[in-house]
């Protein structure tokens, strides 16, 4: 097709005038720039990410070190104070906390805005290891770890008229089992008691066998341990020495040694002390529609897809084996929100089409009502290229950010085509109409898109939790809106 031949008045004013008849005249690329927003568009979203909320960055890096036996007071003496001392000053570091326990101190590194947390984690280990007759020589080494923020999406119950053991074994079973799906890398049991196996040793029974507390407490230790005893290397190859003799159940310290005589009698454990293979005594009651439960969470992380991770855990419970009298129910789906977001969005995408389209056609030609209807499908499919390019997930923050600009998306669509009418009414062949249509309206136009993308931008540069949480609602509304004005200026002219 030639060029349209305009007034020479046509050719003068707004700037694009001519990339803008370029297109008219070249129907091919606004159709293939309206098919690259609709298939890229397409592919993106059912290919995106999807989760409840935006993964927030690591703004924490975490130091923990066990001290056996230590208290509060010595554990902040000797661990949690010399680690505030070192890190305090490292750049990146916003500020310090820690928390002094019985046997334990961590301390908690937070981070500034813009901070690189695996930078600052490498910093804060330098710090640590440089200080002086650290740790002390009864406590571990330090572990220092970057917290990754986790999210639970569906909670399991898994309920039966059966005894806190059985219900804590199978529970424990099914954790095991579901990690082992593909897809399923998180899951935590809840609602459970740690196990615990309590000694309860006979003043009586001391006596009588000549025996002290001490005495029992050194063979207990030495008969449950599991260390590593070096490496012996010989011609035929290397040895490991390993001393794997950890008692696991209550029955197996019932059978430690305390004392024997020469003539083959022997005290066990068992024979002066009440040995107890159960739970910790703490107060714990879980129950679910009146019966006993345990509660299994099924978790994401980092850049694991919601949807992928929920399909996965149904599936696996649909096909779970369970002991007699004992049932497994869903009882909390978080991606449910997520997925009513999405319902809503493509609702409120389908009704806004069509009242716009039924509207235009009331006061414009059919063809053309449907076109300028058009720009809410390419423009939001065209803006979900853009902003999937920028590595923005499909969550409850992004569908909040898509339905704000749902209602504005179309109106530059609007302007421009009720201008087209009005300039092909005078007279204008279709080309020229087009082309008139658009540059004498292009400033209002331009300006009435460039001024919710000026107050959608500001809100990307936010930072801390803060700017995680929101920066997909400008990225979101800002490539709608720019889709939106590429389809008025080139697209809907064509």
């Amino acid at each position: 097709m030639s060029d349209p031949v305009l007034p020479p008045s046509a050719h003068a004013g707004w700037p694009g005038k001519g990339l803008i008849a370029w297109f008219v005249s070249n129907p091919v690329a606004a159709n293939l720039l309206m098919i690259l927003f609709l298939l890229g568009g397409a592919i993106t979203a059912f290919t995106m990410q999807t989760e409840v909320f935006p993964t927030l960055q690591p703004r924490t890096v975490q130091v923990a070190v066990i001290y056996p036996g230590a208290t509060p007071g010595d554990v902040e003496d000797s661990i949690t104070r010399r680690i505030e001392e070192a890190v305090i000053g490292l750049e990146g570091v916003d500020r310090v906390r820690s928390v002094a326990s019985e046997g334990r101190g961590t301390v908690t590194v937070e981070l500034q805005d813009f901070a690189d947390a695996q930078v600052v984690k490498d910093d804060v280990e330098t710090a640590v290891s440089a200080i002086a007759d650290f740790p002390p020589a009864d406590a571990e080494q330090p572990q220092i770890r970057v917290p990754q923020p986790v999210t639970t999406i569906l909670t399991f119950a898994l309920t039966g008229p059966v005894d806190e053991a059985a219900l804590r074994e199978a529970g424990s079973r099914l954790e095991r089992d579901m990690l082992a799906e593909d897809g399923i890398s998180t899951v935590r049991l809840r609602g459970v008691r740690a196990l615990e196996i309590s000694i309860s040793v006979s003043e009586d029974a001391l006596r009588e066998y000549g025996l002290t507390f001490t005495e029992v407490a050194d063979a207990v230790r030495a008969a449950s341990v599991d260390l590593s005893g070096g490496e012996i290397r010989t011609r035929s190859g290397d040895i490991l020495l390993r001393t794997n003799a950890r008692r696991e159940t209550g029955d197996e310290f019932a059978n430690i040694i305390l004392r024997s005589s020469e003539t083959g009698a022997r005290v066990r454990l068992g024979d002066v002390a009440v040995i107890n293979d159960g739970f910790e005594e703490d107060p714990l009651i879980s129950r679910f529609n009146g019966q006993p439960a345990v509660f299994i969470d099924v978790q994401t992380q980092g850049s694991e897809d919601l949807l992928g991770v929920r399909n996965a855990a149904i599936a696996f419970a649909e096909t779970a084996s369970l002991p007699p009298g004992v049932a497994l129910e869903m009882v909390v789906d978080q991606s449910q929100v997520f997925r009513d977001r999405i319902s809503l969005l493509a609702r409120n995408a389908i009704i806004g089409f069509t009242l716009v389209f039924l509207l235009l056609v009331l006061v414009l030609d059919l063809r053309l009502a449907f076109w300028v209807s058009m720009g809410v499908p390419i423009s939001f499919l065209g803006g979900f290229a853009l902003f999937g390019m920028a590595g923005v997930t499909l969550n409850f923050i992004t569908t909040f950010g898509l339905i704000v600009v749902l209602g504005i998306v179309v109106d530059d669509a609007i302007v421009v085509g009720e201008n087209t009418d009005r300039e092909r009414q005078k007279g204008r062949s279709e080309e020229e109409a087009a082309i008139a249509g658009v540059t004498g309206v292009a400033a209002p136009v331009l300006v009435g898109v460039l001024t919710p993308m000026a107050a959608f931008g500001p809100l990307i540069f936010s930072g801390g939790t803060f700017g995680d949480i929101t920066r997909p609602i400008p990225i979101g509304g800002v490539s709608v809106l720019a889709v939106s004005l590429l389809d008025a200026f080139f697209i809907l002219p064509s």
